[in-house]
């Protein structure tokens, strides 16, 4: 009887972490709860302007429709809107949805399971877009796909070990990044406040009531990172187009009559040249130079993997944020507003990031001392044979000395004087070298 052998069937089993199916209903009960948020915010404006007699015979359910439009605006999305299309997305709505999902991964998820926010996340947002109107568009799945994974990225921070530089690198550069975003706001809110009368008119023009003030106020604050985006263009040098024709810059300004929106009252009217770029350059090399001044390192490769991280997320994300702060705001002139990325590019490498490398390079006592020593080696030295003259005084009276000066041009070999004149020669560093001296005989 032959023996019978049993091969062992080879088994490939896939295992999801453990949590993942929370992690997918967290992201898709905030999806929900963005598209709420705005959907009751949309409700309450229509019921406070009901009585007007502009919104005569519409009806509760086009409010609704708005305030989708909006939620899939910033998703990435886009719709109609006099004669062509708004696509500039109010980013302050996915920074806040990124930031909501992060915290609620960190705190509802453990482990890698936080990973998988998109698994409910970017279905819920697709579904909710084609039950209001929409369709599920390439750019909005794009756009919830970018949130959710951003959230997971941020909730799974804290697991990575990388090298010492290089967790000094990343700290470099979100320390760059806050300070740099928080410093652009204020230069908004302070052209807001320069500018103040005219966005006040701006405002009474529209007279949409205390509900319709609000409203407005809370749709421009969405677009508070995109306009402070363009504040930073323009003070880097490469401005931002308010308008097509209508460019905004420290080099021109923007004469085209341009629509009555809130946050146009406050462009400048005047262009100051390159003196602010110059400005912007030595705020981002002292900014640089401030936050690298603590660091020490055992070798110039350290430094240099530490630059080249902190450098290129700070690169990366800025180009980002200035890749989103363009868009249309309907047809005409309004076509194409935000920032031109070629020139932005340029003067951002220009005027921002050469800059901050530079400081943060010299931040390192070594390398400033290795610079110095450079430096003092180009100076000529003094040649080993030139001779120095050394001229001795004692305490003789004016007259002598006046005297004794106007012998010594005339060439005269007369009454000694009482200063003497004693010329070394002498090679550096050779003691024996002969010394000849040219006395005057005392008086």
């Amino acid at each position: 009887m032959e023996a019978m052998t049993k091969k062992a069937r080879s088994e490939i089993v896939i295992r999801l972490p453990e949590g993942w199916s929370k992690a997918a209903f967290v992201g898709g009960e905030y999806a929900f709860l963005g598209w709420f948020a705005l959907v009751a915010i949309a409700l309450v404006n229509y019921v406070s302007q009901s009585s007007s007699p502009y919104l005569e015979g519409m009806k509760w359910t086009r409010a609704v429709w708005a305030a989708s439009d909006f939620w899939r605006l910033a998703h990435g999305g886009s719709f109609a809107f006099g004669g062509g299309s708004i696509s500039l997305i109010p980013l302050a709505f996915p920074v806040a949805m990124i930031a909501l999902l992060a915290f609620a991964a960190g705190r509802e998820i453990a482990g890698v399971a936080r990973g998988f926010l998109a698994l409910g996340y970017v279905p819920t947002v697709l579904v909710l877009s084609l039950l209001t109107g929409g369709s599920s568009t390439l750019r909005i799945f794009g756009g919830a796909l970018l949130i959710a994974l951003l959230a997971s990225a941020i909730a799974l921070l804290p697991r990575p070990h990388p090298p010492a530089q290089v967790r000094a690198g990343i700290l470099f550069a979100f320390k760059a990044l806050a300070i740099v975003a928080g410093l652009s706001v204020l230069l908004l809110a302070v052209a807001l406040g320069i500018h103040a009368g005219g966005v006040k008119g701006i405002y009474a023009l529209l007279s949409g009531g205390v509900v319709g003030t609000i409203t407005i106020t809370l749709l421009w604050l969405s677009y508070v990172p995109t306009l402070a985006c363009w504040a930073l263009s323009w003070c880097l040098g490469a401005g931002f187009q308010a308008g097509q024709g209508a460019t905004s810059s420290p080099f021109s300004v923007a004469h085209l009559p341009i629509p009555a929106l809130p946050p146009y009252g406050a462009l400048p009217t005047k262009a100051p040249g390159a003196a602010i770029v110059l400005l912007s350059a030595l705020f981002f090399a002292l900014l640089g130079f401030l936050l690298a001044r603590t660091k020490r390192f055992d070798s110039s490769k350290n430094q240099v993997d530490y630059l080249l991280t902190g450098g290129g997320i700070f690169a990366l994300v800025m180009f980002v944020w200035a890749a989103f702060a363009r868009g249309s705001l309907g047809g005409g002139r309004m076509e194409q507003v935000g920032l031109n990325l070629g020139s932005w590019t340029l003067w951002f490498l220009l005027a921002a990031l050469m800059p901050l490398l530079l400081g943060a390079f010299f931040a390192d006592p070594t390398r400033r001392s290795q610079v110095s020593g450079l430096v003092s080696k180009k100076q000529p030295v003094a040649d080993k044979q030139t001779p120095t003259l050394t001229v001795v005084k004692d305490q003789s009276p004016r007259g002598h000395r006046q005297a004794d000066g106007d012998e010594a041009r005339a060439g005269s070999t007369a009454a000694p004087t009482p200063k003497r004149l004693r010329l070394i020669a002498q090679r550096q560093g050779d003691p024996d070298a002969p010394t000849t001296a040219i006395p005057k005989d005392n008086k």
